[in-house]
């Protein structure tokens, strides 16, 4: 069974949100956030490890390890795996009894190096679903993006949008259906 976790927000958190989701960061992730000095950019991070914990059935947060790659799993629940993905104002999760990938980005303005890789001809829209896609690949076969934008990307059958609302593109990349939950700030809170 594949669950997908959306949230969307349009405001910055308070002190005591940013307090109450710092402690369910994991250690290396905590020491990571400290280094961020963009506002925005520590927001994702916190939410997408509030939104974890809110999809992982809550609780206390399961102990999150990190593969050599960086893939992080948890490594007391064999067996569930899960994926996260971050952009300004958004938030996905996916989880899993399979290897999973999951992408969202806010559609933005592309520079003309990734418009070349991507496709030239293509809307941002489109490009960005691209790249989604990609990157959930890349997310669930633990590969880097780097090395599926250096061959060619052929986008697998197994990778699927997902509809997250205006002004973004997301992507899955998961064997079976998926059953998609959209939430509020306040429910990963």
């Amino acid at each position: 069974m594949t669950s997908l976790w959306c949230v969307r927000w349009t405001r910055p958190l308070t002190m005591e949100e940013e307090t109450y989701l710092k402690a369910l960061l994991p250690p290396h992730r905590r020491e990571r956030l400290e280094r961020t000095k963009d506002r925005r950019k520590r927001d994702q991070v916190l939410c997408a490890y509030g939104l974890l914990h809110l999809a992982a059935g809550g609780g206390t947060m399961p102990l999150i390890a990190v593969e050599a790659g960086g893939k992080p799993y948890f490594p007391e629940r064999s067996g569930f795996h899960f994926s996260l993905s971050h952009t300004e104002g958004a938030v996905m999760i996916g989880l899993s009894d399979h290897p999973i990938g999951v992408d969202i980005e806010k559609i933005r303005p592309l520079g003309p190096r990734i418009r070349q890789k991507l496709g030239e001809e293509l809307t941002d829209k489109e490009i960005f679903q691209r790249w989604t896609a990609l990157e959930a690949c890349a997310k669930r076969t633990g590969k880097g993006v780097g090395e599926f934008l250096h061959g060619d990307f052929k986008e697998p059958a197994s990778c699927c949008p997902i509809q997250v609302g205006e002004g973004y593109c997301a992507s899955v990349d998961c064997e079976g259906a998926v059953t998609v939950h959209h939430c509020t700030l306040e429910d990963v809170l």
